[in-house]
C-alpha cells in the first residue's frame, strides 16, 4: 500500500507506469484536495482495460488523468486511457 508519508515517490513511479496502486485514505484525500478534480463520479477505462466507477480524477496540466476510487474500505488509483 502506498502512503503519502512513506513512499510517495514510489507511488508516482508506479502510477506513471500504469499500475493499479492501493493507497491509504490520507493519499486519497491529498489528491482530492491538492487541485480541483478534472472529473467526479464517472465510469472510466483504466490502463489495464478494466472499467471502474471512479470517485474523481486528477491531472496536472496536459498529463493523463489518474482515477481514484474506493472498494469497501480500500482506496485505489490508476491512470486512465
Amino acid at each position: 500500500m502506498y502512503t503519502y508519508q512513506e513512499n510517495f515517490a514510489d507511488f508516482i513511479k508506479a502510477r506513471d507506469l500504469g499500475e493499479k496502486c492501493e493507497i491509504n485514505e490520507e493519499m486519497y484525500d491529498y489528491f482530492l484536495e491538492v487541485l480541483p478534480p478534472c472529473f467526479m463520479s464517472r465510469a472510466v477505462v483504466l490502463c489495464d482495460g478494466s472499467v471502474v466507477r471512479a470517485d474523481f480524477g486528477f491531472a496536472e496540466g496536459a498529463e493523463v488523468a489518474t482515477a481514484f476510487w474506493r472498494k469497501g474500505n480500500k482506496f485505489f488509483a490508476q491512470k486512465i486511457r
